[in-house]
């Protein structure tokens, strides 16, 4: 078999690639090559009849490039009706491979025909990719409105510029682009319309919420985000974004994203582990998600970064991590310094079960370095109480107990000793554990969550934190 009748059966099994399919032009160039292309696939006299319908289509074929001007490859008319002929050919040759009749002298027109074809189809080919996004996770109850029709979406739905997506009132779904490693996240109840042009992406929260981890931009070409209230300038970062009937909020994970007023034109900029909101009558201001003295940050190669939120009495941790070793630590850490010794204390609400051994529980640390001498109190999301500990350079973990959340732990430092504690109600403790870990000075005390899978957060919730340093002064999570 030659390399042409190689190509051209690729070509009719619609399994040829561009680059080969760039070769088959080039070879049915030569007259010769047709011919015996041709002899070697030899038609019945009503077939070679049946093609003269598309003589005018291969006559066109000297021509085919004024059909690739920009205005033609972007034509949803222009694409629909190539492909389809493309199909059509691919039809006819399939059913016509093994016929077989002499048809001498309308070679010529047999390898107009197919030099035509297969510019069609390379056409096809080289148009552009008009999905800009596609559609992830659970897509039940996900619409798509495009113009005036409503189109069930699954899972790798392809997304177009102008189209609206549309979340029930029970389901999340993820918008994935094309291209690029940029996510947003529609929360239940959400319509988010996407748009792009030669400035950069254009989305538009109508209501509810996203959760977007934003790549990089061009320069110069930033991601706009557009709610009935505000504008949303994004370079690369991730942020939570709420629109509701009367306001946008923002919540800034990572990076730093422009919020601007869209009533008096007001902008600023809101940075890591900050939120604004805009609302009527209120001052556009960006605030700490975490009241002093409080922080956070992830402890080791953690794979996805994680944060923290304090909502009221509540607070919630997302975090990733898998420790690969017994001497670096990977989790997420809302803490806070003491100058001294101290306790901390608090109620494990909840641990999602991204993996059984995914955990939350109270942390004491000499540093934050992955490595620090460290005593760590957690429930498992599999259920489960463990005490690790590390006095210079190993963790050492002991089981000591079954509890599952919602469950109390209590860790306290006096000198160089931690002990650990447990309780079911907040009132009762019972000591599970004591270790002696040299600290220098200042320690740092706070709440550690683990997922167990550098690909993936989890979420775990607290409640009834405090912490109490020597002095006896109590810190507590509470109202802002």
């Amino acid at each position: 078999m030659t390399r042409l009748e190689e190509l051209f059966l690729k070509w009719r099994d619609r399994e040829i690639g561009e680059d080969e399919l760039r070769e088959l032009n080039d070879l049915l160039r030569d007259s010769e090559a047709r011919r015996q292309l041709f002899d070697t696939f030899r038609f019945d006299m009503e077939v070679a009849n049946a093609l003269r319908a598309v003589d005018a289509l291969a006559r066109s074929a000297a021509s085919v490039r004024e059909y690739e001007t920009l205005e033609l490859r972007e034509s949803e008319p222009f694409a629909e009706q190539t492909a389809k002929r493309g199909l059509e050919l691919n039809r006819w040759l399939c059913s016509l491979r093994d016929l077989f009749r002499p048809a001498i002298g309308r070679w010529q027109f047999w390898g107009g025909v197919a030099a035509f074809a297969a510019v069609v189809t390379l056409i096809a080919l080289r148009l552009p990719n008009r999905d800009i996004a596609a559609l992830e996770g659970n897509v039940v109850g996900v619409t798509v409105l495009r113009g005036e029709r409503a189109l069930p979406a699954g899972v790798g739905f392809g997304l177009r510029t102008g189209d609206r997506v549309k979340t029930s009132g029970d389901n999340n779904a993820f918008v994935r682009f094309r291209k690029e490693p940029t996510v947003i996240k529609l929360l239940a109840g959400t319509q988010l319309k996407l748009e792009r042009d030669a400035t950069g992406k254009r989305l538009e929260v109508l209501v509810g919420t996203i959760s977007a981890k934003v790549a990089a931009q061009p320069a110069g070409h930033p991601m706009m985000v557009a709610t009935p209230h505000a504008d949303v300038k994004v370079i690369g970062t991730e942020f939570m974004l709420n629109v509701e009937s009367a306001s946008t909020h923002l919540e800034v994970i990572e990076g730093s994203v422009q919020l601007c007023n869209r009533e008096d034109g007001k902008a600023i900029v809101v940075g890591r582990d900050h939120f604004a909101t805009v609302t009527r009558g209120a001052e556009l201001v960006s605030r700490s998600l975490l009241p002093a003295p409080w922080n956070s940050q992830d402890i080791g190669a953690v794979g996805m970064t994680g944060y923290a939120r304090i909502e009221g009495q509540r607070c919630k941790i997302k975090a990733a991590g898998k420790p690969d070793t017994k001497t670096k630590d990977q989790y997420h850490f809302l803490y806070q310094a003491l100058e001294a010794d101290g306790e901390i204390r608090a109620r494990v609400v909840d641990v999602e079960l991204t993996h059984h051994l995914a955990k939350a529980g109270v942390v004491i640390r000499d540093n934050l370095k992955p490595n620090a001498p460290q005593a760590f109190l957690y429930l498992k999301a599999g259920s489960g109480l463990e005490f690790a500990h590390r006095s210079q350079s190993q963790n050492i973990i002991d089981g000591v107990g079954i509890e599952a959340a919602p469950y109390w732990v209590r860790l306290a430092r006096r000198g160089e000793w931690v002990q650990a504690y447990k309780s079911a109600d907040g009132q009762n403790w019972k000591q599970v554990g004591s270790e002696r870990i040299k600290m220098r000075g200042k320690i740092y005390v706070g709440l550690g969550v683990n997922s167990w899978d550098n690909s993936k957060l989890t979420t775990s919730v607290f409640d009834n934190v405090s912490v109490t340093a020597e002095t006896n002064a109590v810190a507590e999570i509470s109202e802002k």
